[in-house]
């Protein structure tokens, strides 16, 4: 697996503060506080389209304008030529975003036409998961979330992305806050429970860095109303397996892997992935699909099991389980969407 960056500790220290201060922050000002801090562009919030036209409830009004501005800084966000333009619309699509889940009725608006977002909603409708992220000036990225609960007020966990910190070495056994979640843009989401419990497996990209892209199930629960996330309930291939609390693929940047929960198996279904050369076994840059595939199915002991091959009988095609929204070079399918967009 690759190897990220790790800066000085001090560094990281301060960057980790500051970032979780501000989004924190930000989550608990009031209506009024928030009404006066200064929008991106007062024009483009008064340039919302011609849905506005038809809508009378000035609630929904109000969630369309945010959802313009929103559309707008979050294109400078993904495409911005520069890190600093990109800097400056994630600065301003963090507020923004904040504003409007404050609107009341928030919480049923699925924000859908802000591209540049991914928001999934629990099973049992009660939170739903917004991350988006940013492409930094080496190339790698960093994911920016927060978990929104069904509430009469707003109630917003902010998530830091400490992924950039964290060694590989530590992924298969960490629990972490939403101070050090492990980031990624979640495209999926389904829930098992087990002994009272309700655990919640997140599906994730992650575009690591040059060489390799990431997906990902994260384990995520609740603890006296706090998220925790990463649970011992993967094995490993061996007959007696070793549990990890999230599973990881890592493949190469030009590949595309897919990982993703099957409703009709009830089972999670992934690519098997083999390198392209004999020779670079265990460099993970290098492994591409074969096109077979793997994958885990819930045990009534609470955990997943392995399955060697889910599929047994021949087919004419492999079967995609990659979202449309989640490409693995371009998890919003930004490129396609513009074109679109435009047309």
């Amino acid at each position: 697996m690759s190897t990220r960056f790790m800066p000085n500790p001090s560094f990281v220290h301060a960057f980790r503060a500051a970032i979780f201060t501000a989004f924190a922050a930000l989550c608990s000002l009031s209506s009024a506080a928030l009404q006066a801090a200064p929008a991106w562009s007062v024009s483009r919030m008064q340039s919302a389209d011609s849905l506005l036209l038809d809508v009378t409830d000035p609630n929904l009004r109000q969630l369309l304008v945010y959802e313009d501005s929103l559309i707008s800084l979050g294109d400078s966000l993904v495409r911005g030529s520069s890190y600093e333009v990109r800097e400056a619309a994630c600065v301003a699509f963090i507020p923004m975003l904040v504003r409007a889940l404050r609107t009341p009725d928030a919480f049923d608006f699925p924000f859908d036409r802000v591209q540049t977002l991914s928001v999934v909603r629990a099973p049992d409708q009660s939170f739903r998961l917004f991350t988006f992220q940013m492409m930094l000036w080496d190339y790698t990225y960093r994911y920016f979330g927060a978990i929104q609960y069904r509430d009469n007020e707003l109630r917003l966990t902010p998530l830091m992305d400490a992924s950039l910190f964290m060694a590989d070495s530590v992924l298969n056994t960490a629990v972490l806050g939403p101070e050090e979640w492990y980031g990624a843009i979640y495209y999926g989401i389904t829930s098992r429970k087990h002994k009272g419990k309700t655990f919640y497996f997140l599906f994730g990209f992650d575009g690591l860095d040059l060489f390799s892209s990431r997906k990902l199930v994260e384990v995520l629960q609740f603890e006296n109303e706090r998220p925790v996330f990463g649970a011992p309930l993967f094995p490993d291939k061996s007959e007696e397996p070793v549990f990890s609390n999230r599973f990881i693929l890592e493949y190469k940047k030009e590949a595309s892997a897919s990982l993703n929960y099957d409703k009709e198996l009830e089972q999670i279904v992934f690519d098997h992935l083999v390198p392209e050369n004999p020779l670079s076994e265990g460099i993970r840059s290098t492994y591409i699909p074969d096109g077979t595939y793997e994958g885990f199915s819930w045990d009534k002991k609470g955990h997943w099991v392995y399955v060697d091959k889910v599929f047994t009988q021949m087919q004419l095609f492999a079967p995609d389980y990659t979202p449309e929204s989640d490409p693995s070079q371009d998890p919003f399918n930004y490129e396609n969407r513009s074109k679109k967009r435009d047309e």
